[in-house]
């Protein structure tokens, strides 16, 4: 018997109590995966020191286990995240889990369910202790949004992983605000959930793309909705400019997201210049409300032979081998004195 693969889900926002039908012989046909998450959250009497438990399991081949689970403290790994906010604000957190087998690419006609995360509300600014199941395959990404029910977000973070006691500290939508660019944290590895994150410049041919987050934070591979009119009451505008050796070659206005921009580049050895400029302003956003950032390389036509698209300016990890592209010194901003603390994107459900 052979067919395609189907998996299905159940996610509960409150306490609950679910009757599982445990087995223990493995299945003789095709192959079985259970998994298991937990979102524990402290309760009211910690509101001054908040922490968070995001657990995830995975249940042994073939079989259907109990659903009890033991937590081992030097099982998890630590986070101390600082969640920065210029005006008081209700957010929600959403962490989700990936397996090897969930994270894995599936053909268009495959069904299943993509991962269930609950939306947990948060108060901005704030400081907060999260703590997470840790191993070399489990990935996480963490979701910061202005909605319960999805669809805008403050900003979100890249896939990553975690070692058992591992401690570690992470600032979110931190100020002073600018673009960023795209980062991909864990190289060459689960490029089924990481092959689409984008390097800011590349470049084939004599055709050069750019893809830049503007107004997000200072911690490598975060990103924010850029340029959207988020929340209500928000003006946003920006424009682009790409020169070659002082000369204008492309430029123009940006509308909403990521700032993406294309100009056609002559083959010789040649200086290239990116001007992102972007606004944005309204009741949350009284910081950063105006960036100018300008970076600058070498480049030139190199895809004789014909080649891969080569990355200029962009991945964390190729930072090291790239010509670096020089911005200007951050807007003068500063946070409040009160300041506390995505793709595949988890359903809400």
């Amino acid at each position: 018997m052979t067919g395609p693969a189907i998996s299905f889900g159940f996610l509960y926002q409150q306490p609950t109590s679910a009757w599982v039908a445990r087995t223990s012989t493995p299945v003789t046909t095709g192959a079985l995966i259970t998994y298991a998450d937990g979102w524990l959250t402290s309760p009211a009497s910690a509101a001054a020191a908040p922490y968070q438990y995001n657990l995830a399991y995975q249940g042994p081949a073939g079989v259907i286990p109990p659903g009890q689970y033991t937590v081992a403290p030097a099982t998890l790994a630590t986070v101390h995240a600082r969640y920065f906010s210029a005006v008081p604000v209700s957010a929600y957190l959403v962490s989700t889990s990936w397996f090897p087998y969930q994270a894995s690419a599936f053909p268009p006609d495959v069904q299943r369910v993509q991962q269930l995360a609950p939306f947990i509300p948060v108060s901005l600014p704030q400081d907060r202790t999260e703590y997470f199941s840790a191993g070399p395959t489990l990935l996480w990404d963490t979701l910061l949004s202005d909605s319960g029910q999805g669809g805008s977000f403050i900003e979100a973070g890249p896939f990553g992983t975690y070692s058992a006691g591992q401690q570690s500290t992470e600032n979110w939508n931190d100020y002073p605000q600018h673009p960023g660019a795209d980062a991909n944290l864990l190289g060459g590895s689960f490029l089924d959930v990481t092959g689409d994150t984008l390097p800011s410049a590349t470049r084939q041919g004599d055709v050069l793309s750019i893809i830049v987050n503007p107004f997000t934070d200072n911690t490598p591979g975060h990103f924010s909705e850029g340029l959207e009119p988020d929340p209500p009451g928000t003006t946003v505008s920006g424009s682009y400019q790409i020169r070659q050796n002082g000369t204008s070659v492309a430029s123009g206005a940006l509308t909403d997201g990521p700032a993406f921009a294309e100009a056609t580049l002559t083959p010789d050895p040649a200086a290239v210049a990116v001007t992102i400029k972007a606004a944005r302003t309204g009741p949350a956003y009284p910081l950063s409300t105006r960036t100018v950032t300008t970076w600058t390389w070498r480049t030139s036509d190199t895809s004789s032979p014909p080649q891969a698209p080569r990355s200029l300016a962009s991945r964390r990890r190729c930072r090291s081998t790239a010509v670096l592209p020089g911005s200007p010194p951050p807007s003068p901003d500063r946070a409040p004195a009160t300041r506390r603390r995505t793709p595949l994107r988890p359903t809400a459900s």
